[in-house]
């Protein structure tokens, strides 16, 4: 999966995903139909992680509730996630219905899905590319993790 560009963001260039042995151009969604889908993937996400319990030990200490985050809860949405493998699948289709449709899914990988659902969050949802990508340069040390610097007159 390549990334995009600003010039494909400007240039509202599709995107091109690969399904079986097919690609297929998918154009992103403009704002209305764009909010549309977001409400549709809330509604999807709240039922998925609608029984598990999000709740941190009561009186959690700094690292006790990294230790929660990192075990607990990001097991919990894992569990929840696999739990529902038909979920990702509809919300492509939803997100394009005249391309994706029941056929071109059941010629596509599991791992097919899950790319090009990863790439409609990219577009869908920018601000989580961004934050996925400091958290990877974080944990491979190639940021630092330490308070700013504090400039003083």
């Amino acid at each position: 999966m390549q990334r995009r560009d600003v010039q494909d963001a400007v240039s509202h260039s599709a995107l091109v995903m690969k399904f079986g042995d097919k690609d297929y151009k998918i154009e992103p969604l403009r704002r209305r139909d764009s909010r549309e889908w977001k409400k549709k993937v809330a509604e999807v996400t709240a039922q998925i992680v609608g029984h598990m319990s999000p709740e941190p030990p009561e009186n959690a200490t700094g690292e006790q509730l990294n230790s929660w985050l990192k075990n607990s809860f990001s097991g919990e949405v894992l569990f929840a996630l696999a739990s529902h493998p038909d979920s990702i699948a509809e919300l492509l289709k939803a997100y394009a219905p005249l391309v994706i449709t029941e056929e071109v899914l059941d010629d596509a990988t599991q791992e097919q899905i899950h790319i090009a659902y990863g790439q409609i969050m990219a577009v869908e949802h920018p601000f989580f590319t961004t934050v996925g990508a400091l958290k990877e340069m974080m944990t491979a040390g190639n940021l630092s993790t330490s308070p700013a610097p504090r400039f003083t007159n």
